[in-house]
């Protein structure tokens, strides 16, 4: 195996399609942590304060904390492939339909409060194994 040539061939590799079904599961893993109440390190959130826990219950909502009164927020979190070698994960710099705030902004204001908007390394070593080792690996064996 010509090892220089290999990393060669790896140095002018484009990782767009890896990476951009790397960036939909990323996205997956973040909503189903969400989803069963957990913030990146593995911990439970805190539970809401007694006046929003009473107005979602209001509102026909569980008390569980999840993230998802609307949904808007969470359902807005986008991927994009810069370069061919760079993954961001973000929010589109629009406005709530409800109550007109910026959803970047909310999403900032929910992360400090609730920690969910990462990948942990045991979530980002799974996806990098899973949609980029395969690929490099690919190109280092000959395949």
């Amino acid at each position: 195996m010509n090892l220089e040539k290999k990393l060669k061939e790896l140095a002018k590799m484009d990782f767009t399609k890896s990476l951009g079904l790397m960036g939909v599961d990323a996205i997956s893993v973040i909503n189903e942590r969400v989803d069963s109440g957990k913030e990146v390190n593995g911990s439970s959130f805190k539970g809401y304060s007694k006046e929003y826990d009473k107005f979602k219950k209001s509102k026909g909502r569980s008390g569980k904390v999840d993230l998802t009164f609307t949904g808007e927020m969470l359902n807005s979190m986008q991927y994009k492939v810069e370069d061919g070698n760079k993954l961001i994960i973000d929010f589109p710099r629009r406005r709530h339909s409800k109550n007109k705030q910026p959803i970047d902004t909310i999403a900032e204001q929910v992360d400090r409060e609730r920690p969910f908007f990462d990948l942990s390394e045991k979530e980002l070593n799974s996806l990098t194994e899973k949609h980029l080792k395969k690929h490099i690996d690919g190109i280092l064996n000959g395949l």
